[in-house]
This record gives structure tokens, sequence and C-alpha cells, in this order.
């Protein structure tokens, strides 16, 4: 019979996934090419922000476990506040009612 356990069980952390799939973290921008060809171009002031949220989360990250809520926090919220704030500026969001 086949042992079941869950995920959540037999990973906790980035660290146990690297190591149990034998994954290494790259900094090879030629990595997943699909991210990152044919998109629009962005200003310096967009280019730091997302600097600076990258750094906040390996920040982060270095403790070795992020939760689901942290890594939306990190990561989600500032870029949804840009992109919403991009978008109202343009006037590209619809009125509310």
């Amino acid at each position: 019979m086949v042992q079941q356990q869950a995920i959540t069980d037999a990973i906790k952390t980035l660290a146990d996934v690297e190591n149990r799939f034998h994954l290494r973290r790259t900094e090879d921008e030629r990595f997943f090419t699909e991210w990152y060809e044919d998109l629009p171009e962005i200003n310096d002031v967009e280019q730091e922000s997302l600097d600076l949220i990258r750094r906040r989360y390996l920040y982060h990250l270095t403790d070795g476990h992020l939760t689901e809520g942290t890594v939306t926090l990190l990561l989600g919220s500032p870029l949804l506040e840009k992109y919403f704030s991009r978008m109202l500026k343009q006037n590209l969001l619809p009125s509310g009612g």
C-alpha cells in the first residue's frame, strides 16, 4: 500500500524544495525568457520599485520560510498598488457605481 503524506508535512521551506528536487537559485537573465520577451518598456522609477521589492523578498527569504500571506504582502500588494495607480492615472479603470 502506498503511504500518503501532505505536501506541507513533507516540505516546509523553499530550502527543502531546493534540496529535495536538486534545484538551485539562478541569477541568469536568460532563464524563462518568456517572462521578459516582448514586454513594454519600464521607466527608471518602475525599475527602482521592482528592485526594492526584490531586495525585500530576498531579505525575508533568508529565514527559509515564507507563508503565502507574507509573499502576498511583500510582492503582490506593492505590485498591485503600482498597477492600479498607473491605471488610474491613465483613466483605464471603470468608474465605480
